[in-house]
């Protein structure tokens, strides 16, 4: 990295300094001058790196190290397997934070190769008191936070984070209910749609970051509301069931995404199938309702719906759906195959045949038996006789 780097025992620098846990100048002093650490310039400020994934604590700061060049002096101490803090101390407020950034970005970029890993970094304010060290510290972790929105591999700096600007920020109530739909259709396309509408906004609205959370989980709660309320199965093997628990592990709102995205594949997949097995028990139950009603002459769309506890609307729409057949054209198909049969094979007389049949009207009946099958009824059973 360049300049000078001095090595020293991190932990208790570490849980003091950054943690709030020094009450005065005087105790900080002691401390740094206890440890070797020298901080000649009046402003202070905290960075975070927080690498994707854990890394050996061995190959991370090992200690505390000690950065300097004309207007800084950088301290790194490896806080956990997978952070790093720094202690930025800058001549000047403003001047000097192009060399805090310019340091920042170079050590980001030389620890993701050494490492391989994506580094996000969360930068506090900077101050002129030495014991609000700890509260850029808070804010640096909470910069952190943003990469919820602002992704992953960003510097964030707590400054730039913008704060609620109206009293009644964006909800999106109606892409809620529309997600709630979709899944309920099966509609994958449709739900990475909406998905893309919701966090879009989220980042355009600017809206707060404990707003973005709790947005991110009423997403998670539409999905196990559907899941609980359409008896989708979660809890068998991770082969053939949605893996629920990865949508608890989302740091952005990409990840959120794809990760809804994949699990509504395996949802919509057991909608689709549920959906098939009762659409074609329905379609079973309705053809052998209708055979074994037709001959009734109250028979109608209506007696069939009511059974079915249906709106007629609804099951006339279904039956054309499932059979390609209105239900009047199924039932029309059943009644004159019972009355073609009776005119070939019966002396029955005709009125007898069509009552027996369902029909009530006889010349209603004619009407549409000579629409079928071209001739009347009494030319039909001559014809069938003499052959």
């Amino acid at each position: 990295l360049g300049g000078k780097f001095t090595l020293f025992s991190d932990g208790l620098f570490a849980g003091e300094s950054l943690k709030g846990q020094i009450s005065s100048r005087e105790e900080f002093g002691q401390l740094t001058e206890n440890l070797g650490l020298a901080m000649d310039y009046p402003f202070y400020a905290v960075a975070i790196f927080l690498y994707d994934g854990v890394i050996a604590r061995s190959a991370g700061l090992n200690g505390i190290k000690r950065y300097e060049e004309k207007g800084i002096i950088i301290f790194g101490v490896q806080l956990f397997d997978d952070q790093t803090a720094f202690i930025v101390n800058l001549a000047a407020e403003e001047a000097d934070s192009r060399l805090m950034l310019g340091f920042l970005t170079k050590t980001k970029s030389d620890l993701q190769i050494k490492h391989e890993t994506l580094i996000s970094a969360g930068v506090g304010n900077v101050y002129s008191n030495l014991l609000e060290i700890s509260k850029s510290y808070i804010e640096a972790s909470s910069a952190q936070d943003y990469r919820l929105l602002k992704g992953k591999g960003e510097i964030i700096f707590f400054s730039d984070l913008d704060a609620i600007e109206t009293e009644k920020p964006w909800y999106p109530k109606d892409e809620l209910a529309q997600l709630e739909m979709c899944f309920r259709q099966g509609n994958v396309d449709q739900i990475g749609v909406i998905l893309d509408m919701i966090t879009s906004a989220i980042v355009r609205e600017k809206i707060p970051f404990f707003l973005a959370k709790c947005y991110c989980f009423d997403i998670i709660n539409v999905i196990l509301k559907i899941t609980y309320e359409l008896n989708i199965k979660i809890g068998v093997s991770l082969e053939d069931r949605p893996d629920l628990m990865e949508l608890n592990d989302f740091e952005t709102l990409t990840q959120l995404r794809e990760s809804v995205h994949r699990i509504s594949m395996d949802i919509c997949d057991q909608i689709r199938i549920k959906t098939e097995s009762k659409n074609y028990q329905l379609k079973e139950d309705m053809l052998e309702y209708i055979k074994e009603n037709y001959r009734n002459k109250n028979f109608s769309r209506e007696i069939l719906a009511d059974n079915f506890k249906k709106s007629p609307e609804y099951l006339s729409r279904y039956f054309k759906n499932q059979t390609s057949l209105t239900i009047t054209e199924y039932v029309t198909t059943l009644r004159m195959k019972d009355v073609r049969m009776n005119l070939q094979l019966t002396q029955k007389s005709i009125k007898e045949i069509v009552d027996e049949a369902g029909y009530v009207n006889i010349a209603s009946f004619n009407r549409k038996f000579k629409e079928i099958e071209g001739m009347s009824p009494g030319k039909f059973r001559l014809l069938m006789q003499q052959k």
